[in-house]
């Protein structure tokens, strides 16, 4: 960031982003390809009968998956909104209750030019929050009853900022995008591995295609639900780091982000929130673990390396 400027070190992410994202569709393929390749093998054909026939029927098939894919994104395109407040239980926040918070987002919108977000509340008395919306003009930030009893509100303030720098950075509509990739290619991957496939030969190629069958299972398996959380992993850390620099720029300071994350770190559990693709969308994810092994596939940083980025930073 001192070398390059955040704004460029905003677009390299994005293009960084985008590419992961172009792996989405490839991942979808093949895993269609692969389901293709287990029915075929299963009637007892060699190895290259069943990839010849299974990349014919995925290219004949391909309007009607392209079609599939297609009607399922529109759906949840449409209706995410809906899905990610009954997932979270957030109501939404009446300016007569809180005049105060209202004001505050307004005046941070007013210095970026930005329409006014949506405010939810969630009655829980962890601390977190979290941003939601395809653009500006229909985006929502949701805070829980704990942040807002709890924080100071210059502290409040900041994690207004954090949240309405995803929607200034298009991150919430790059989450939503991923969080329906992934939802389909983690439902292709179960549909695949609860799939029962008996040999309808008993010939010479029927041993040899089990052992190859049970080999795909793994493989999807690990692309399907260990693959599938690096990739998000990858597109979410770095715009955790962006969006505690643009919470700087709009606040102007970073000790009341810094001193917002050390309290949030204490109780960010929301126990409402139980589906992990929401969970991502939070300041700090409330389903991540400490131990080391689930820090491996955490969508974000740990809180200290955050902190010492805005040291650095601000």
């Amino acid at each position: 960031m001192k070398t390059f400027g955040l704004q460029t070190f905003i677009w390299r992410n994005n293009l960084r982003s985008l590419l992961l994202l172009c792996l989405f569709p490839c991942i979808i393929a093949f895993l269609v390809f692969i389901m293709a390749f287990a029915a075929v093998a299963s009637e007892g054909s060699s190895v290259e009968s069943s990839t010849n026939l299974a990349m014919q029927l995925l290219m004949d098939s391909s309007f009607y998956i392209l079609g599939g894919v297609a009607l399922w994104f529109v759906i949840a395109w449409m209706f995410h909104t809906r899905m990610i407040l009954s997932m979270t239980g957030a109501k939404e926040l009446t300016r007569v209750e809180h005049k105060d918070i209202y004001l505050m987002v307004e005046h941070l919108c007013i210095s970026r030019g930005l329409p006014v977000p949506k405010l939810y509340i969630i009655e829980d008395s962890s601390m977190n929050a979290f941003a939601s919306g395809l653009q500006p003009s229909k985006s929502l930030i949701a805070f829980s009853r704990g942040l807002i009893d709890t924080l100071t509100p210059k502290e409040l303030e900041a994690v207004a900022a954090h949240e309405l720098t995803h929607i200034i950075n298009r991150d919430s509509r790059l989450m939503v995008i991923c969080i329906i990739f992934v939802g389909i290619i983690q439902t292709l991957s179960e549909v695949f591995l609860r799939m029962r496939i008996e040999h309808k030969s008993g010939g010479e190629n029927s041993g040899n295609s089990m052992l190859i069958i049970l080999a795909l299972k793994v493989v999807i398996f690990i692309i399907g639900f260990m693959f599938t959380s690096v990739i998000q992993m990858a597109i979410s850390r770095k715009r955790e780091f962006l969006a505690d620099a643009g919470a700087v720029e709009l606040t102007k300071t970073g000790k009341h982000l810094i001193t917002a994350l050390q309290k949030i770190s204490t109780d960010s559990r929301i126990e409402v929130i139980k589906n992990r693709n929401v969970a991502q969308l939070c300041i700090e994810n409330p389903l991540d673990k400490p131990h080391f092994f689930d820090t491996l596939f955490a969508s974000h940083p740990p809180i200290s390396k955050r902190i010492a980025a805005l040291q650095e930073f601000s």
